[in-house]
């Protein structure tokens, strides 16, 4: 399929899924769902986490990867999010081997994944920040293959995405199996 096609398809089908199972439910599944697209990289996933920072721990090319994730309805021009402390702390590297991001599902149409870096996400702490703001200073590329491998995987699994829940989603993506 049309991977720009795809961004725009998904919408309606994360707005039931939103509908149906509420907002946190609803944000819980699409770090789960992250997980899976980071894993369609190439990531191994080492670690999901439904409270606490980081949300996912993954490995690639011998650095491990810190990822805060979070969804927004994106409702109307301007909308904005608020960055933790917690976030901040979640994905703070320590090692030399670690980088840290910060993914946005923004879920406008079209639907697409921004991912920020530590060193540019930490700037935004405690402030309200646009998610044209944060698509401005975004990691281009990795943003790209997230947003295109995430709209690919919904569009796939449109007629089933309701039962694929978060603790399926983890289990799955923690063996390494992809959706």
């Amino acid at each position: 399929m049309n991977n720009n096609r795809n961004c725009f398809d998904a919408k309606p089908v994360l707005d039931s899924l939103r509908t149906t199972i509420g907002d946190s439910e609803f944000g819980y599944r699409m770090q789960a769902l992250f997980a899976h697209v980071l894993l369609k990289l190439g990531n191994t996933i080492i670690e999901i986490n439904q409270r606490g920072h980081p949300d996912i721990k993954s490995v690639k090319g011998g650095q491990t990867g810190l990822f805060q994730v979070k969804s927004i309805t994106h409702d109307f021009p301007g909308w904005s999010l608020t960055v933790s402390p917690e976030d901040i702390a979640g994905i703070r590297p320590s090692r030399s081997y670690e980088v840290g991001y910060f993914a946005t599902l923004d879920c406008a149409a079209p639907v697409s994944w921004v991912v920020n870096e530590y060193s540019v996400i930490r700037r935004h702490e405690t402030r309200s920040v646009t998610i044209e703001t944060l698509r401005i200073s975004a990691d281009s590329e990795l943003s790209s293959e997230s947003t295109a491998t995430f709209a690919d995987l919904v569009m796939r699994h449109k007629n089933d995405v309701h039962l694929l829940t978060f603790h399926i989603l983890c289990q799955r993506a923690l063996r390494g199996e992809g959706l």
